[in-house]
Order: C-alpha cells, then sequence, then structure tokens
C-alpha cells in the first residue's frame, strides 16, 4: 500500500513506499490509480526497486523489458526530465540463477532510458547472499523476502550509493 508521509511537510526526505509482496514491473501498469496518485506527489525522484518476483517467472526479456519501459514512460509522461533510479534485486534462495539475467535486463533497459542504475545484486556481493543473510537471521525462510534487519542494511547501502552519486 501506500504511505504518505505529512502532506504539509516543506523541508528533508518525505519518502512515499509502495511496498507489494508479489508485484512486478506489469502489475504497477495495471493499475493506473496508484500511479495516477504517485505523480500528484510531484516526486523530486523515483526509485524502482523491482524484478526478484520477475525471476520466479517465465517473463521474456521482451515482456520484461517492454513492461520497465512503459513504467518509466508513465512516470515520465508530465515530467520528462524526472530522474529516476532502477534498483536490481538481490540473490534469492528460489531462482537465484536467473536473477542475474534479470539483473543485466535491467542495466540494459536503464542505459536505453538514460535512468541511474544500482546492482544491489553486486553491491550485496552477488550469489549466496540469501543464504548468508537467512544466517544472520536477516532473511525470511519463504527464500525471497528479508526481514527487517536484511532490509534495513539495503537501505543503508542504498543511501550510500545516493550520497556517493550526489559527491
Amino acid at each position: 500500500g501506500f504511505q504518505f508521509l505529512k502532506k504539509n511537510a516543506t523541508s528533508g526526505i518525505v519518502f512515499n513506499g509502495v511496498g507489494v509482496n508479489g508485484a512486478t514491473y506489469a502489475d504497477f501498469l495495471k493499475y493506473p490509480l496508484q500511479l495516477e496518485e504517485l505523480k500528484q506527489v510531484n516526486p523530486d525522484v523515483v526509485m524502482i526497486s523491482l524484478g526478484t518476483n520477475e525471476s520466479l517467472s517465465t517473463i521474456t526479456k521482451e515482456e520484461f523489458q517492454k513492461s520497465a519501459q512503459d513504467l518509466i514512460q508513465a512516470f515520465r509522461k508530465d515530467n520528462p526530465t524526472l530522474p529516476i533510479l532502477l534498483i536490481s534485486p538481490t540473490d534469492n534462495k528460489l531462482k537465484g540463477d536467473r536473477i542475474q539475467e534479470i539483473v543485466s535486463w535491467i542495466k540494459e533497459i536503464s542505459t536505453q532510458n538514460n535512468t541511474a542504475f544500482l546492482n544491489m545484486y553486486e553491491a550485496t556481493g552477488g550469489k549466496g547472499y540469501f543464504v548468508k543473510s537467512l544466517a544472520r537471521k536477516e532473511a525470511n525462510g519463504d527464500g525471497v523476502h528479508f526481514l527487517k534487519p536484511g532490509y534495513t542494511q539495503q537501505a543503508e547501502m542504498i543511501w550510500k550509493a545516493l550520497n556517493e552519486a550526489l559527491k
């Protein structure tokens, strides 16, 4: 769902999160109301972190990249210069081998659409990251989702990467 923080905020960072278990790039295109509500916030930057669920499916490169491109274009429809950061998925325990393929597709679509790209698969150490996270009690036994400590660690990595990029 949506988390809208303090409508009257005038400074600092206002974070609106849309976290839906099982969501894919295509899912956000199915429900135009969600996109319209997000665009009404008038974001300074959009960060999209998807791809894990596609790695568990039989989606083709063409289908995936069309959905990703359509989502980027939907966000930029009214603001063509809107900065967008695509964040790749990390390793998972179910189909970790497919993640690398998905990451390459996201990187390619990022280049084609002039967005920033953060390779979280590489940043977290690649294959085996999920199993290590399980051992540290930072991941869920479902093989895909993380627990609060795991997501917190990833958020800190994203924050650090943003700070480095803005130097």
